[in-house]
Parts: structure tokens; sequence; C-alpha cells
């Protein structure tokens, strides 16, 4: 089983403090519009340095945005970051199967299902459909892995890939993203 953990604390040296997220934004804008708009109460899960939680808060104030995190360091480095750009973003030091959170509208996670193998991705998958209403996922697909990016653990799987593992165990309303980033909208089965 990967364990994401002891890789989490390399991720602060990705982005600086200070990092604009007006930048990040202008890479991840169709992932950070799609997560936005589901709903006014957001959790992140895995958030690392929270940059997209700080770039949702920014653009939307009045949303309540939380994010979560394994790693006890990353969780410092994050608060600092927020702290930094005077956000209200509630941060806890977490697991994905740990719900401290509830009635959240749509839970987010960026480049966290790739490090886990299949089964347990559908027993998150399936717990945070438990505590939200929509949940909006990217992973990384192999033809981006394959440029030179990520931390070497992760599972590489092409779009279509991650496409049918996804469908075959949930209900999809949505699919975006190219062929290097796979991103799509999970709701529950009615």
């Amino acid at each position: 089983m990967h364990d994401p953990s002891r890789w989490a604390d390399k991720i602060w040296f990705y982005y600086p403090i200070n990092y604009p997220p007006e930048k990040y934004y202008n890479l991840m804008k169709g992932f950070i519009d799609k997560v936005a708009s589901l709903g006014e109460v957001i959790l992140e899960m895995g958030c690392g340095s929270a940059l997209a939680s700080i770039t949702i808060k920014q653009l939307h104030p009045e949303q309540v945005v939380m994010a979560c995190d394994i790693n006890p360091k990353v969780i410092e480095y994050a608060r600092e970051r927020i702290k930094f750009f005077k956000l209200n973003i509630d941060v806890a030091n977490t697991d994905a199967f740990t719900t401290i959170y509830s009635n959240i509208d749509v839970l987010f996670t960026e480049g966290l299902l790739e490090h886990y193998d299949p089964g347990v991705r559908i027993k998150m998958l399936q717990h945070w459909l438990g505590i939200a209403k929509y949940i909006v996922i990217q992973v990384p697909t192999e033809e981006d892995l394959n440029q030179g990016g990520g931390y070497m653990d992760e599972q590489k799987h092409s779009y279509q890939c991650w496409s049918n593992f996804i469908k075959n165990s949930f209900n999809v309303i949505e699919e975006f993203g190219d062929i290097y980033k796979y991103n799509c909208v999970l709701t529950k089965n009615e």
C-alpha cells in the first residue's frame, strides 16, 4: 500500500509561502471554478500547502473553506500560508477516513488518489460520499507523470483508465480535463 504521509513534507518546497494564488488560479482555472460552483461549504482533502483552498477563499470570500492533511508538518506550513494571506480557513491534521467535518457541499482533492491502491481509493470515495454532496477529484495521468512531475510513488494510469475506474464504481456527473489531468465530479447515487 502506498503511504503519502512519507513524502508529504516535500510539498512545502513546491510553492513558497507568498506564491500568488492568482498564478495558481491561472494554471487550475477549470478545476477551481468547478469546485467553487458546487456549493458554499468546501473541504479540501489532502490539502498539502493549502494553495487550492487559499485560491478559492480569495476568489469567493463568502464561502466556508476547510482543509485537512495527514502530515502535521504540512499542516503547520498550510497554516502559515493562510495567515500570510490573512484568510479564515480551518485546517485540521487528519487522515482521509476520519470525519471531523459534516454538512459538506463539496469535498475536493487534487493529486491524492494516485498514491493509493485501487481498493483504498474506492473506500475513500465511498466514505467521502457519506459526508459531502459532491466530490471533485483531480489526478495526474500517465502522460503528465511521464513528463517528470510527481513524487515517484504515483500509480501511472491514462486518462481513459482513470475514467473507467471511476465510472465503474461511482455516479459521475461530469468529466473534464485533458490528457494530462483527469478531473471529474461525483455525487451520491440517488
